[in-house]
């Protein structure tokens, strides 16, 4: 028995594991147009969040600033070493770090987003109170490292 007959040129599996079919020659420039588009998002975003950076530094002192910066490199680094964790996307905006470091300083909420985080409430608890968190849903890991790197330059 030989496993599969060499099918290449009839479609199968190329080298990275994707499926390929001979007929669905549009695919590629499908494929490229979403690649321009995620790439163009990504930019975007990269550019939101550089802005997000020179506004909360405007707006905030030399001394705030860095604390933030150096408070937000702790997140993104542990995110990016465990990103399916849901521990490491969700902060409580209550929490004494982050609210007397990074959230309390003026352009906070914009950088937050820029991040990619998003201010979600959890129902009340058995405190019945009901707790704020900053929950980043969507990981770009090209992104999160992009961002790294600049708040570890400007920090």
């Amino acid at each position: 028995g030989g496993g599969g007959g060499g099918g290449q040129e009839e479609g199968g599996e190329d080298p990275n594991g994707w499926m390929t079919d001979p007929e669905a020659e549009g695919d590629q420039d499908l494929t490229l147009e979403l690649a321009l588009a995620m790439q163009e998002a990504s930019e975007q975003r990269m550019r939101t969040f550089q802005e997000a950076c020179l506004q909360i530094k405007e707006l905030n002192s030399d001394e705030e600033t860095a604390e933030a910066a150096r408070i937000l490199r702790v997140y993104l680094t542990n995110i990016l070493r465990e990103p399916r964790s849901r521990d490491f996307r969700r902060i409580r905006t209550s929490n004494a770090v982050y609210a007397g470091k990074v959230g309390r300083l003026q352009g906070a909420a914009e950088l937050m987003a820029a991040m990619g985080f998003r201010l979600e409430q959890d129902p009340p608890g058995v405190d019945g109170v009901a707790h704020e968190f900053m929950v980043m849903n969507r990981v770009n890991i090209d992104d999160l490292r992009a961002m790294l790197a600049l708040l570890s330059r400007r920090g």
